[in-house]
């Protein structure tokens, strides 16, 4: 069934006390299926690297992505290539980042996408 790998990858990262990476590169029937990642990524205090490149991530996914970076304190490099993701979700996931204010570090993002760049940047001033 679609997003069963997905059910037990997002339970592994909410019992994960050694994994420091996790490429899902070029998992295209991800989709919505992230939000079972996301939710295991939120209570996960190891994993500094994530990449999602070509998932096919849709803007409901992105929502629950942009929700664990907000608790996640650990994720240090987010890659997110080729995912043609909308500046709407691009600004959904930029919520969930810390600002310059909190203690906690930022994420470094990988992207090949300009919706993402123009949302990261801010304004131009």
């Amino acid at each position: 069934r679609e997003g069963h790998g997905a059910d037990a990858i997002g339970k592994m990262l909410e019992n994960n006390q050694t994994l420091l990476s996790l490429n899902l590169t070029n998992n295209r029937e991800l989709g919505d299926s992230l939000i079972a990642i996301a939710n295991g990524l939120a209570s996960n205090f190891c994993l500094t690297t994530l990449d999602l490149s070509e998932c096919g991530l849709r803007t409901r996914g992105i929502s629950f992505l942009s929700n664990a970076l907000k608790v996640n304190v650990c994720l240090e490099n987010l890659v997110l290539r080729s995912n043609g993701t909308t500046q709407f979700a691009c600004k959904m996931l930029a919520e969930g980042l810390p600002n310059g204010k909190q203690q906690r570090k930022r994420p470094k993002i990988d992207r090949k996408s300009p919706n993402i760049d123009k949302i990261l940047r801010g304004p131009q001033t």
